[in-house]
């Protein structure tokens, strides 16, 4: 439906219900009698289970690469701004900038938006980056454990 596959659909359901998701114990699939064999129930409850634990670790890599990502960055802008900040002592202790001097003023308040400017990207990776991942995940765990059951289309839903 809408041009996604169903298990995004049902994972999108579940991190939208929440805590009412939680009480979802069976995933029910609609087939016409023609595709119903006799072991189909486990054959797609095998394939699901393989889907979500394939996809779970991807998220689990990819929330590691961000979290790996997040942290080098986080370094490296640490040490851009102490190296500016060296600059600017460096000036003040020379004579270059008077400390009382307007022109004080607007370097350490350049520094001071140069720094929260670079130290921004890589602290909200840290903090927010890898939650949808996560809650995913959470929800991928949440349809390992459902029961897969598989029942009849009825003939007037097969024509939406």
């Amino acid at each position: 439906m809408l041009g996604e596959s169903a298990l995004s659909r049902v994972t999108r359901r579940i991190l939208a219900w929440r805590l009412r998701s939680r009480a979802i114990k069976q995933l029910t699939l609609l087939l016409p009698a023609s595709q119903i064999e006799p072991d189909i129930e486990d054959a797609i409850a095998a394939a699901v289970r393989r889907y979500c634990h394939a996809k779970i670790e991807d998220n689990r890599l990819q929330i590691r690469t961000t979290l790996i990502q997040g942290f080098m960055s986080l370094l490296a802008v640490i040490v851009a701004v102490i190296i500016l900040a060296v600059v600017v002592a460096y000036l003040f202790l020379n004579g270059i900038v008077s400390p009382s001097s307007p022109q004080s003023d607007l370097l350490i308040f350049s520094l001071s938006v140069v720094a929260w400017v670079t130290l921004w990207d890589p602290v909200e990776s840290l903090a927010f980056e890898w939650v949808p991942a996560h809650r995913q995940n959470r929800a991928l765990r949440s349809i390992v454990g459902m029961r897969v059951a598989v029942r009849e289309q009825a003939a007037e839903d097969a024509k939406t």
